[in-house]
C-alpha cells in the first residue's frame, strides 16, 4: 500500500488531478476530496451559474452565500414565482426586485447578487482566472471565510489553491469557462471507485498518525509549507513542525520519497504568481548517508556516475540544479536493493537492468543483465554506470 502525505489539505488538489489523468485510483483519508470541499463548491457554483443561469442547484447554493439578507421568507416567495411562471431562479429574483416585492435589506442583497452575476457574465469569455478574481472581490467571499471557526485558514488555503489551479489552466490556454467546469466534474467523478480496488491513499501528515504503509511519499517539502509559514520562527512551533515531519517519515515500512516543487503557483490579490521554492530545512537535517538525491531535469543538471556523492544505489545519475528553487526528489533508503529493476548504461556493454546491489561508496557493485540471456549478467562498479534513458522504469 502506498500513501502520499502532505502538510495542508489544499495540497491534495494537484495530486488528485494528476492521479486522475494517470488513471490511478485514489482515496482521501480523513478528509474530503478537493472539489467536494464547501468553499470550492461554493465558488464553482457561482461559475456554473454564469454558464447556465437556469442551474437551480447552483443558485440555491450561492444566493445567500455570503449572507445578503435573503432568508427563508424570500426563498418561499421566490420558489412560488418560479413555479407559477416557470421562470429560472435568476429571472424570478429579478422580477421580484423590479416589482418591489422584497423588503429593504432583501432588496439590497438581491440587487448586489444580480449585479455580480451580470458582471461575471459580461466577463465570461475572458480568462478564467480573471473571472475568479472578480468573483472573489465582488462577493467578499474571502472575508466571509474569515468569520468562520478554526477551519478558516484551511478554507482560505483551499480557495487560494483553486485560484492557482484556474490560473494554471488559463496560462496553458486550455479552453473556456465551460470546459474548465467540465474538467472539474470529471475529477469529481473520479472520486467514486469500487470497493476493494487497489488505490493510492492521500492524507495529511496529521491524519497519518498511528498508520503504516509499505511506501510513503511526503510531498511539498518546502520552506513556508513544511515547515508551515504559521510556525514562524518560534522554536516551540518549529519543533512541533519537526515532530510532524518525523511522524510522516516513520509511517513507511520500506521506502520514503521526499519531494519539493521547483516552482509553486501562489494566489495573490493581483492574481496567481509562480515563485521559486526552497527545500525544507528538515531534509538537510537527515544524515546524508541515508539519502539519495535527485535534482530536477532540465537546465542545470548533468549525468554523473551511479554511487557518486550521496547518490548511492538509487541515484539516477543527475547533478544538482544551480538554484535553490530546483525541484528535488529525495529518497530515504530503506533497502540497499532499491536500485533493482533500474535501467543503467555502460560504455562498453550498453544498456542493462540492475539485478542486485552490493557494497557501498566507491566499492558499490551492481549486478546487471545487459542482454536477454543469463550469460549476459555482469558485476560492475557503480562509478562505471550511468542512469538509463528517460523511460527508466525505476
Amino acid at each position: 500500500m502506498m500513501a502520499v502525505l502532505y502538510r495542508t489539505n489544499a495540497q491534495s488538489r494537484a495530486l488528485e488531478t494528476e492521479l486522475r489523468l494517470a488513471g490511478i485510483p485514489y482515496e482521501i483519508v480523513g478528509g474530503v476530496a478537493f472539489y467536494q470541499r464547501r468553499e470550492v463548491k461554493d465558488l464553482l457554483a457561482y461559475l456554473r451559474l454564469v454558464v447556465n443561469p437556469s442551474d437551480t442547484v447552483a443558485f440555491w447554493r450561492v444566493w445567500n452565500t455570503p449572507r445578503r439578507g435573503l432568508g427563508e421568507g424570500v426563498r418561499a416567495r421566490l420558489e412560488a414565482r418560479m413555479g407559477h411562471d416557470a421562470m429560472p431562479p435568476v429571472a424570478a429574483l429579478e422580477a421580484l426586485l423590479h416589482e418591489h416585492a422584497l423588503g429593504r435589506a432583501a432588496a439590497a442583497g438581491a440587487a448586489a447578487l444580480l449585479e455580480l452575476l451580470r458582471e461575471l457574465t459580461a466577463g465570461a469569455e475572458g480568462p478564467v482566472d480573471e473571472l475568479l478574481r472578480h468573483l472573489l472581490r465582488g462577493s467578499g467571499y474571502l472575508e466571509h471565510l474569515d468569520g468562520d471557526d478554526e477551519t478558516a485558514a484551511d478554507r482560505r488555503a483551499n480557495v487560494q489553491e483553486l485560484a492557482a489551479a484556474v490560473a494554471t489552466y488559463a496560462a496553458a490556454g486550455r479552453g473556456s469557462l465551460g470546459e474548465f467546469l467540465a474538467e472539474t466534474a470529471l475529477i469529481t467523478d473520479a472520486d467514486r471507485i469500487a470497493e476493494g480496488v487497489d488505490r493510492v491513499l492521500l492524507l495529511t501528515a496529521h491524519n497519518a498518525k498511528g498508520l503504516e504503509f509499505d511506501a510513503v511519499v511526503v510531498a511539498g517539502l518546502e520552506e513556508g509549507l513544511f515547515p508551515h509559514a504559521i510556525s514562524g520562527q518560534e522554536e516551540g512551533e518549529l519543533e512541533e513542525e519537526r515532530r510532524l515531519f518525523y511522524v510522516a517519515l516513520t509511517r513507511a515500512r520500506d521506502q520514503v520519497l521526499l519531494s519539493a516543487a521547483a516552482f509553486r503557483r501562489r494566489f495573490t490579490p493581483a492574481g496567481a504568481v509562480a515563485s521559486a521554492g526552497q527545500v525544507s530545512r528538515f531534509v538537510d537535517e537527515i544524515p546524508p548517508a541515508l539519502l539519495d538525491r535527485e535534482a530536477s531535469e532540465g537546465e542545470g543538471w548533468s549525468r554523473r556516475p551511479l554511487g557518486a556523492g550521496h547518490g548511492g544505489p538509487a541515484a539516477r545519475g543527475r547533478g544538482r540544479a544551480r538554484h535553490p528553487g530546483a525541484g528535488v526528489a529525495v529518497a530515504v533508503r530503506a533497502s540497499t536493493h532499491r536500485a533493482v529493476g533500474r535501467v543503467v548504461f555502460h560504455e562498453q556493454f550498453g544498456r542493462g537492468v540492475v539485478q542486485d546491489v552490493d557494497g557501498e561508496g566507491r566499492d558499490l557493485k551492481f549486478t546487471v543483465r545487459f542482454g536477454p540471456g543469463s550469460k549476459d549478467v555482469k558485476k560492475v562498479l557503480g562509478r562505471f554506470l550511468t542512469g538509463g534513458d528517460d523511460d527508466d522504469p525505476a
